[in-house]
């Protein structure tokens, strides 16, 4: 089950975002649904903000010319704060069609420095579960 949640917080995205039918994205729908995502695993803290937790290996965020990197806090997605935002508020803004565009702004470290990175949505090519790099 803690492995389930993990791939809970995997932000993916399908073409029928607009369907007000679809519910979260699971491990298992996954493989089934035509799938695009940013590649990026996050968890909440204690304080409700969103850690990347890990990058899957060859999605989006792994090719980013700015790296993401475990650790990072979730600050703005496309301009708009989402700190401490619940995780139903912040996937929704996350999941775009396949090869659109969505910019993510993180704070890094301990001193809050803000990194900014634009990430084209991907159809995810294999499960997550087999390629995920995390924080140790």
């Amino acid at each position: 089950a803690r492995g389930m949640d993990s791939f809970a917080k995997l932000f993916v995205c399908c073409e029928s975002r607009q369907d007000p039918s679809r519910k979260a994205e699971t491990p298992e729908n996954m493989a089934k649904n035509n799938l695009c995502g940013t590649g990026i695993i996050f968890m909440p803290d204690a304080s409700g903000a969103l850690v990347v937790k890990g990058i899957v290996t060859g999605g989006p965020a792994a090719k980013a010319s700015v790296q993401v990197q475990p650790g990072d806090v979730l600050y703005e997605i496309d301009g708009n704060v989402v700190h401490r935002l619940p995780l139903s508020s912040v996937s929704t803004r996350m999941l775009g069609p396949e090869f659109s565009r969505v910019s993510l702004s993180f704070l890094r470290g301990t001193a809050g420095d803000k990194v900014v990175v634009t990430l084209r949505r991907e159809r995810l090519k294999q499960t997550a579960k087999s390629h995920v790099d995390t924080a140790k």
